[in-house]
Parts: C-alpha cells; sequence; structure tokens
C-alpha cells in the first residue's frame, strides 16, 4: 500500500475536490480524514455539543454492545498494522 498526501480545506458543505497527481495510479482508493482540532462535534453522543476526542470515545464505548467489544482480540494495540492491514504479527 502506497501513501499520498493532500490537504484541503473542508468548506460547510463537505464537499471537497482533489486534483490527483498524475503519479498516483488508478483504481480504487482508500480516503482517511484526519482532523487537526483537538475538539470534534459529536452530533447524536452529546447533543452536537463540542466534545474533547476522548470524550466522545468514551461516550461510544459506554454505548457499544458487548459482544462486540468482547469480539476485539487481546493484542489488538499491540498488532493493530496485522488487524488493520493484514501484515504478520510481530
Amino acid at each position: 500500500m502506497q501513501a499520498y498526501r493532500f490537504s484541503a480545506t473542508i468548506p460547510e458543505d463537505h464537499r471537497v475536490t482533489l486534483e490527483i497527481p498524475a503519479e498516483v495510479p488508478a483504481g480504487q482508493a482508500e480516503i482517511l480524514v484526519l482532523v487537526r482540532d483537538a475538539v470534534v462535534v459529536t452530533k447524536g453522543i452529546s447533543g452536537g455539543a463540542e466534545t474533547p476526542p476522548w470524550e466522545a470515545l468514551q461516550s461510544i464505548m459506554r454505548e457499544a454492545p458487548h459482544e462486540y467489544l468482547d469480539a476485539i482480540p487481546p493484542d489488538a494495540a499491540e498488532q493493530h498494522d496485522h488487524y488493520i492491514y493484514g501484515t504478520p504479527k510481530k
């Protein structure tokens, strides 16, 4: 897997157009959005108020069904590359 970095400003309508350099191969791509701000809007979790990300995650984890949490492998943190990308375990 190769990674290419692009920066964009997200407008109010949340539509972004990217001009992809020619060296990026055509085909399927996975797009990851990283937000630089330390505060996120968590509508539906805390009524739309601005909440620090760690508090939003705690709220989500409290509401998650136990069978989902029980399915997380015990070594998920240490072996996240294996579970996300399929790399060999370290």
